[in-house]
């Protein structure tokens, strides 16, 4: 994991480069040759306060991620603004209006701090999701699950972040919770010294908290470690298998696919209980809906988390984001709590999803 953000920092330093050019034919003051420091700085602490979040006391490190990420976030809509100004100088070299190529770094630099602004306020403001899912399996009475994923708990999000997410489910009053992967973004050792997990045993839901992984609980190969450290808060692991939640209803749970290439072959839904299939990765929707589930919850797309980037999910995933019926199955796939690196939303809003199951019967 260290080697990506090793390559991103030396990516980002050639680029950032090509933006100090870029932004000096708009800026004067930009063209002394040692203001590029602060161009090929901050691609170096994103990388080291991503890659290694325990090299400095951890205020330190949280400062330097947020504000990191917010660069990373001006980096991203720099270089599109850079091909725009490439192409905005070829073409006015040959029409012959080539000093326009001036002003482009200078209203899309506007445009970018408009963005990131609007983006980092709606980053912070969560909100509910409701969807109402009415079935005609027996089930003892109406339920509510609370559905959460890519809390991303690390360098950005911590103990504060972790609490106000307990409060806004215990809010809701859920019969069962359920996490889609991603609690940890990645080190979880910055994530105990904060105890930010501690505060999951806060959560009130009569018929349990359970959880599969995603891939940034397994890729730094300490998800043992992780599902121990849950297990004493409350929290259960449910890893390519099936389990019982009382008398009327079951979840199946699948291994990252990062991990498992969803190796695992699950059964068919029990046609005597309420099913719900969860998983991190969205990639056995259609698969689920065949084999009978009634529900089906899954994240890590962040639904794209900045624009364009959604153009992207909407075609890799049958389902990226929101909430649909295939044959009588809900599928939901949340765009998550936290996020990952840039603390900014340009897109749906981070969520809790709120899911009230119903029976037809009554």
């Amino acid at each position: 994991m260290r080697n990506f953000f090793i390559v991103l920092m030396c990516l980002g330093v050639v680029v950032s480069t090509g933006q100090w050019f870029m932004y000096r034919t708009a800026f004067a003051d930009l063209t002394k040759t040692w203001t590029l420091v602060f161009f090929i700085l901050p691609p170096i602490i994103f990388s080291l306060t991503n890659g290694y979040v325990n090299a400095l006391p951890r205020p330190i490190i949280r400062g330097l991620a947020w504000v990191s990420g917010l660069w990373f976030a001006y980096f991203y809509y720099s270089v599109i603004l850079l091909v725009i100004f490439a192409l905005t100088w070829l073409v006015g070299k040959i029409g012959g209006f080539d000093q326009l190529v001036h002003y482009v770094p200078k209203f899309g630099l506007c445009f970018i701090i408009l963005l990131i602004a609007v983006g980092w306020w709606r980053a912070g403001h969560r909100v509910y999701r409701e969807e109402t899912y009415v079935t005609d399996k027996k089930i003892a009475r109406p339920f509510t699950i609370a559905f959460v994923s890519d809390i991303h708990l690390g360098a950005l999000y911590g103990y504060d972040s972790a609490m106000s997410m307990v409060n806004m489910i215990n809010e809701a009053h859920p019969d069962l919770v359920l996490i889609g992967g991603d609690i940890v973004d990645g080190n979880l050792a910055f994530v105990e010294k904060e105890k930010s997990l501690e505060t999951f045993t806060k959560l009130q839901a009569p018929l349990g908290v359970y959880a599969v992984y995603g891939n940034h609980d397994v890729m730094r190969g300490t998800a043992d470690q992780e599902n121990e450290a849950l297990e004493k808060v409350g929290v259960h692991f449910i890893n390519n298998e099936s389990i019982n939640i009382g008398e009327h209803i079951a979840i199946t749970g699948l291994d990252d696919f990062m991990r498992s290439q969803n190796s695992y072959n699950f059964e068919a839904a029990a046609k005597d209980k309420l099913d719900i299939f969860m998983e991190h990765q969205p990639r056995s929707i259609q698969k689920a809906a065949d084999k009978g589930y009634d529900l089906y919850f899954a994240g890590h797309t962040h639904a794209g988390q900045f624009y364009p980037n959604r153009e992207l999910t909407k075609r890799m995933y049958l389902l990226d984001y929101g909430s649909k019926m295939f044959n009588h199955m809900l599928a939901t796939v949340s765009c998550g709590y936290g996020l990952w690196g840039v603390p900014i939303r340009l897109g749906p809003a981070p969520e809790v999803v709120i899911v009230k199951v119903q029976s037809n019967k009554e």
